[in-house]
């Protein structure tokens, strides 16, 4: 009958086992350990088993990262995707096919901050594969589901950002303040309409980049993250299309809400939530 976790943590390991010195390990598989090593494993087999028992939601995440192979197709922090590196291996082999480079840009989001910029409930759907619509139709490659760890992984993907997991929060629109908003969405302000669509008008000219629809970032998006991300784009993600409207502070829209870029940008937030 194999020995219980409570017997096996009864034993004394510096005695004889894996463990012990080699000249005491008797039959036990010899691992290569260092003094250090046994030190630190005999010290661990004295304080019991009951932490092999704990899970963090956090270490979980990054270990089913690893596990679901999501760095394949998305870049984390300074590592990046495995896909990336295979396209340009790859590239001349699909050199004959027509019209291949006239889609929109094909690269994936990246997960590095992935759980500060979208809401735990957002997460968890893209990971069962259950995001209706999708939010980015016009990418190729399709995402599979992981529906049996996409709560647990959702749960720590946000807790490993810092953020506490939840829903969408309700936003109390001014709707003076999202008329504004709407301007400087539009063509006479920033032109954020060329690259993203608004519900069902579309962008106007994204040929070559386009950006998720206006109306799925209320079910999507931190308003932390948004502020963050309008303030310097290139600083959270250095690769990105989207340019930046604001310097220190001062928008290229001195003529509207005094020049203030976060008013501005609280503006088209307001404008987003009133859809």
């Amino acid at each position: 009958m194999p020995a219980t976790m409570e017997a096996i943590f009864k034993f004394d390991w510096a005695a004889k086992g894996c463990v012990a010195p080699p000249d005491q390990r008797g039959k036990a598989p010899l691992l290569n350990l260092t003094d250090d090593e046994r030190a630190a494993l005999t010290a661990f087999s004295k304080l019991g088993h009951e932490s092999l028992g704990r899970d963090n939601v956090v270490e979980y995440a990054t270990r089913q990262i690893e596990a679901l192979r999501c760095t394949a197709c998305h870049g984390i922090d300074d590592q990046p995707a495995l896909l990336s590196s295979v396209h340009l291996e790859s590239a001349a082999l699909a050199a004959h096919m027509p019209h291949l480079e006239e889609r929109v840009d094909q690269s994936r989001p990246a997960l590095t901050f992935s759980g500060e910029m979208l809401y735990t409930s957002a997460i968890e759907a893209m990971l069962a594969g259950s995001a209706a619509p999708r939010p980015r139709p016009w990418l190729a490659m399709r995402m599979p589901a992981f529906k049996a760890p996409a709560p647990a992984l959702a749960n720590g993907m946000s807790k490993l950002h810092g953020v506490l997991p939840n829903k969408p929060a309700a936003v109390e629109v001014d709707p003076a303040l999202a008329g504004i908003g709407e301007e400087l969405a539009g063509s006479t302000g920033f032109g954020c309409i060329t690259c993203h669509a608004i519900g069902s008008e579309k962008a106007t000219a994204a040929f070559e980049v386009e950006g998720v629809n206006f109306s799925l970032v209320p079910e999507r998006i931190r308003a932390d993250y948004y502020h963050r991300w309008m303030d310097n784009p290139r600083s959270v993600t250095p690769s990105t299309k989207m340019p930046s409207y604001s310097k220190d502070g001062k928008s290229q829209r001195s003529d509207v809400l005094g020049g203030d870029a976060a008013k501005q940008f609280e503006a088209i937030w307001q404008y987003i939530h009133r859809r």
